[in-house]
């Protein structure tokens, strides 16, 4: 199986926002071994540039949260006329964009892998009763690497003829892997955002306890959704997908050794190693692979706006919240910093898929409960404070009509954005909620002696 070969696209506007993509990403590169004030100076004018020109054709809900960016920062700006916060907050969002182009050619070189046929393959020849599981397990492996890719894979898996019910069924237990899968892969934008806004945590620290969550959680969907006997079925749909396993193995394991060895960040770490493994990955598969890849990377780089545009809108906000005092005022109003510590993570947990159900994109739940986290910041540790955020990321993942996920999903499986929401996933995520917020409260308490 190969990349099919995409054109580049030949429109000015296209080209100037790939060429911009480009800069961002091979400056960004340099910056690692670099350091050069005035370069990342320049980095952040061609990101406002970028973001500037990707505003007049991104999506809606972008428009929106870049609006309310704007407005926070002209209000910034007039009450203590500096805008300290919003440089401080170009600079950290402008990291990400060594992030997408790696994550970019990572999807790409799963899509060309022969193993992600194979495994297709096995998958459709499960029988109905091992189907769930399957998928359940299926979707949370491919959306630890591919993320909305995983739609575009599993939904020619049931024909549009199918009925409504099935092909809702089907994509509900797609979203249910979507966000259990995000929780534990180095390859999501969610880990990227708690990396920069907690730099002293490693990616171990993050993805382990994340792992251990969603296996609980995987327990507890097969549960809800397919009964105790469901259980059994587990280690077939891992057979299933078992030519998958051992490429994500080496390259999880691969990225956790160089952030421990090299002497970068561990976000520089991901956006140098990943292009080296996709590289060697591609070119024992093909050079026509190879070729593929490279042009999909290069057509797709320029659409990456709008992510960098969100991304970048979003911690503008999140940032003149917090310098405003805005966040301490709402955790004075939920009195978080005076109730005790293990009461004030059930809270914050909970608040995520309550976030999510109002229809937040998954960066507008992170930089809310990065707000409310910050005037706490010392009483809860930054390990299971970063679990807090990645329970609250990925539950938009699957229940907020914001989600892309969502908004995908319901295109390509033709199914309405209200019978998506309005589902047997709102309870899961309720429960699932409840086994992260008493998992963590019993964490912090032991740990605390």
């Amino acid at each position: 199986m190969t990349s099919p070969i995409t054109p580049v696209s030949t429109d000015p506007v296209g080209q100037l926002k790939m060429l911009l993509a480009v800069f961002l990403w091979l400056t960004g590169l340099v910056e690692i071994f670099v350091e050069f004030e005035m370069l990342n100076d320049i980095r952040i004018a061609a990101l406002v540039i970028f973001a500037a020109i990707t505003a007049m054709s991104a999506s809606r809900l972008t428009r929106i949260v870049a609006l309310l960016a704007a407005i926070s920062t002209v209000a910034y700006y007039l009450k203590f006329n500096n805008l300290e916060p919003v440089v401080d907050a170009l600079r950290f969002a402008v990291v990400f964009a060594i992030f997408l182009p790696a994550l970019l050619l990572t999807r790409e070189t799963i899509e060309a892998s022969p193993e992600l046929a194979r495994a297709r393959a096995g998958f459709v020849k499960l029988n109905e009763s091992n189907r769930a599981t399957g998928l359940l397990i299926g979707s949370q492996l491919l959306a630890s690497v591919l993320t909305l890719g995983v739609m575009a894979i599993t939904a020619p898996l049931v024909e549009r003829s199918s009925p409504e019910a099935l092909r809702r069924e089907t994509l509900l237990t797609v979203l249910r892997g979507v966000m259990l899968g995000g929780l534990w892969t180095p390859f999501s934008v969610a880990v990227v955002w708690i990396l920069n806004s907690r730099p002293d945590l490693t990616l171990l620290q993050i993805l382990g306890p994340g792992f251990a969550l969603a296996l609980a959680g995987t327990m507890l969907a097969v549960i809800v959704f397919s009964g105790i006997s469901g259980l059994a079925q587990i280690p077939s749909a891992l057979r299933v997908f078992k030519p998958l396993i051992p490429s994500l193995a080496v390259a999880i394991f691969v990225v956790l050794l160089m952030t421990q060895v090299l002497p970068f960040s561990t976000i520089e770490t991901v956006a140098l190693v990943l292009p080296v493994l996709c590289t060697i990955r591609l070119l024992t598969i093909g050079p026509r692979a190879t070729a593929g890849a490279v042009r999909g990377v290069f057509s797709r780089i320029g659409a990456s706006g709008n992510e960098l545009l969100l991304f970048g809108s979003a911690v503008v906000l999140g940032f003149t919240l917090d310098a405003s005092g805005v966040s301490s005022t709402l955790v004075s109003l939920m009195a978080l910093d005076r109730m005790p510590i293990v009461a004030a993570i059930t809270l914050l947990v909970v608040i995520g898929p309550l976030l999510s159900l109002t229809g937040m994109h998954s960066v507008l739940v992170g930089t809310v409960l990065v707000a409310l986290l910050a005037p706490v910041n010392g009483r809860i540790p930054d390990i299971i404070e970063a679990q807090i955020l990645l329970c609250g990321w990925m539950s938009a993942a699957m229940i907020s009509f914001g989600s892309l996920s969502v908004g995908l999903g319901t295109r390509l499986f033709e199914i309405s954005v209200a019978r998506t929401i309005v589902s047997g996933n709102i309870l899961y995520q309720l429960l699932f909620s409840a086994l992260c917020a008493a998992v963590l409260a019993t964490w912090y308490a032991v740990s605390a002696g």
